[in-house]
């Protein structure tokens, strides 16, 4: 068994090395400036660059992934920088590293808006980055996991999910406690409740949406498109929805705000303009580790255990590259409505600001 362990490198980089020569023949270029190509150095220009990679990609090239066991996940974090640092991400980090550490594996970062070729496929390049499987997040996460999962390279999405079969992935449902939390709502006599959200492809904001309008219709209330409002998901975002849903002709008692910086920001606004919660405001958000706690009053949230879901994907995803695992693997978790001191019971009349920005009550 040792001796084929030994013998299969060898044969892999004589294949490679014939492939490289075969690439530079049909290019007429020298071998070294096809693998300096093909390992994006510097010094080769991006014509040459995406000649060679349109070649290795038709010829179906690819890297030397066998010349030696690897032991590297890679994380492909969001090809925009629309999120400041969040407990989200710690949240990620810690599951990930916890089940890196305790299998022997190394974390890279991989940003593929910068480092991959347009022509190039994702396996070839996180092959040349000597990447073992890929942990996947961001709005196109599904869309990389579908190329991935065709050409057989070890991946899972990270808190979000597709419709393709092929596509493995762990993510939470917040759909149902999205509900519950507007029914709760209800029941302490909110009728004007907001939705500020953010504008993302991605299956825990249309789950929050989704919920939102079930706890309305269940209510028997409307759904009402001027109640529903977006921006940016962070503590500017948070507190620019709150003022421009208090500046209605008839404002909300009570807003749901989908992340925890825009939450955090609508709360220290609230403190900014004397704005009472939950007396004259009632705020529910989201969290996903304990930010909730880091506001004053503390805000009721729907919350999901993020590091677990981190942790549960790296774990399978090692399996997967160790040949412990096959086929593909999808879980759905659980999310829960966690009760604090953010919503209390329907004011008598609601609180607003007019165009000058002072509040009136």
């Amino acid at each position: 068994m040792s001796e084929q362990g030994a013998a299969a490198p060898e044969t892999t980089r004589r294949r490679s090395g014939a492939s490289v020569r075969r690439l530079a023949e049909e290019l007429s270029l020298s071998v070294a400036t096809v693998s300096r190509a093909l390992n994006n150095h510097p010094e080769v220009s991006d014509a040459t660059r995406k000649r060679v990679a349109e070649a290795a990609l038709a010829s179906g090239y690819t890297a030397s992934v066998g010349k030696r066991p690897t032991n590297v996940l890679g994380l492909l974090f969001p090809e925009k920088g629309y999120e400041e640092f969040s407990g989200f991400k710690a949240a990620v980090m810690s599951g990930i590293m916890r089940v890196a550490s305790e299998s022997h594996f190394d974390l890279a970062f991989v940003n593929a808006a910068e480092e991959k070729h347009p022509a190039e496929s994702y396996t070839h390049f996180l092959a040349r980055r000597g990447i073992a499987g890929a942990l996947l997040r961001g709005p196109r996460a599904p869309e990389q996991a579908v190329e991935l999962a065709r050409e057989g390279f070890p991946a899972i999405v990270l808190v979000n999910r597709s419709e393709e079969a092929s596509v493995s992935y762990v993510d939470a449902d917040s759909r149902g406690t999205s509900r519950r939390a507007v029914e709760y709502l209800t029941g302490l006599g909110h009728e004007r409740i907001a939705h500020a959200t953010f504008n993302v492809d991605s299956a825990d904001f249309l789950d929050r949406r989704a919920g939102y309008e079930d706890g309305l219709r269940a209510a028997g209330l409307p759904v009402d498109p001027e109640l529903v409002v977006s921006a940016s998901p962070d503590r500017h975002g948070g507190a620019l929805m709150l003022d421009r849903l208090l500046r209605l002709d008839e404002p909300p008692t009570a807003i749901y705000f989908t992340t925890p910086h825009t939450t955090m920001g609508a709360m220290i606004r609230c403190l900014e303009l004397g704005i009472r919660v939950p007396e004259d405001l009632s705020i529910i958000g989201v969290d996903d580790s304990d930010v909730r706690y880091q506001t004053f009053p503390s805000f009721t949230a729907i919350t999901q255990d993020v590091a677990g879901m981190a942790a549960e994907a790296t774990r399978w995803l090692v399996a997967r590259i160790n040949g412990q695992a096959s086929g593909v693997y999808r879980v759905v978790k659980e999310t829960t409505l966690s009760i604090e001191r953010s919503t209390g019971y329907a004011p008598h009349q609601p609180v607003r600001l007019d165009g000058g920005g002072r509040v009136i009550r």
